[in-house]
């Protein structure tokens, strides 16, 4: 199967033994890789090191955490072809915490939802600038939602929410969606935790991914200022339609559930 072909299937039901058969049939599109969720951490001072930890926390969440000490960006990251991505919109259910050691700290920007101009890859270090460093292409091509925290005040949001996605003018037939954890303050602790994305087409939705609560992450590169690894099972067959045939003659059987 080619990612992004259409594939037609059919399933015999079983029947009376001389009678006419029936069939199940669905249509699906193969996703590859580009449609897997990934993460990465990456430096964003030269003075003190991201400690930034992914992880599975509590039912269906998936999990960035910045602890005191730290500075440096967080990001959940899937790649799609431009086409599918512009002029969507994303309902996604999330939450975050922006806490601090010390009042008196300014209001401070610490969760985004953006669109990046090109496939920006985790296991590619070139894709992730170094502090003063540029984004490939031109870099960010949406900022679709962001959550900051008022003067003196620690922070919390919780939601399900949809955002509309407009791109502008990129270099690439491919971007790359990001929900971002943001620290830049040593004095601060930030969580931010995703539990449900979906890419709408007006009421239609082409892609949903609930984050599992079981132990889907896997860390590829850990105990770096780098990290990165990918979620287990993000990587979906979607499902387009599927029509249910009947004959007089059926028996009862077991329909397929067709998931990766």
């Amino acid at each position: 199967m080619e990612s992004g072909e259409i594939y037609f299937i059919w399933i015999k039901r079983v029947v009376k033994s001389g009678a006419r058969p029936a069939y199940d049939s669905f249509s699906i599109k193969v996703q590859s890789s580009l449609y897997t969720f990934k993460f990465r951490e990456r430096r964003t001072s030269d003075d003190y090191d991201p400690n930034i930890s992914f992880s599975n926390e509590g039912t269906s969440k998936f999990r960035m955490l910045s602890t005191y000490t730290s500075i440096g960006t967080g990001y959940l990251v899937m790649a799609f072809n431009r086409n599918d991505l512009d002029g969507k919109t994303i309902r996604i259910t999330w939450n975050g915490e922006f806490s601090h050691q010390f009042v008196g700290s300014p209001g401070r920007t610490y969760a985004h939802i953006r669109v990046y101009d090109g496939e920006l890859d985790p296991y590619e270090d070139s894709d992730w600038p170094s502090v003063g460093g540029s984004f490939k292409g031109q870099g960010v091509i949406s900022n679709v939602a962001s959550k900051s925290t008022d003067n003196n005040n620690p922070s919390t949001f919780s939601e399900t929410a949809s955002y509309s996605i407009n791109l502008e003018q990129g270099d690439f037939d491919t971007c790359t969606l990001v929900v971002e954890l943001t620290d830049a303050w040593v004095q601060a602790r930030i969580t931010v935790d995703v539990d449900k994305i979906e890419i709408l087409d007006g009421d239609d939705v082409e892609y949903s991914y609930d984050f599992p609560s079981t132990d889907a992450v896997t860390m590829v590169r850990s105990g770096t200022t780098a990290d990165y690894g990918y979620i287990e099972g993000s990587g979906t067959h979607e499902v387009l339609n599927s029509s249910y045939c009947i004959t007089d003659a059926n028996t009862p059987t077991e329909r397929a559930v067709l998931q990766n």
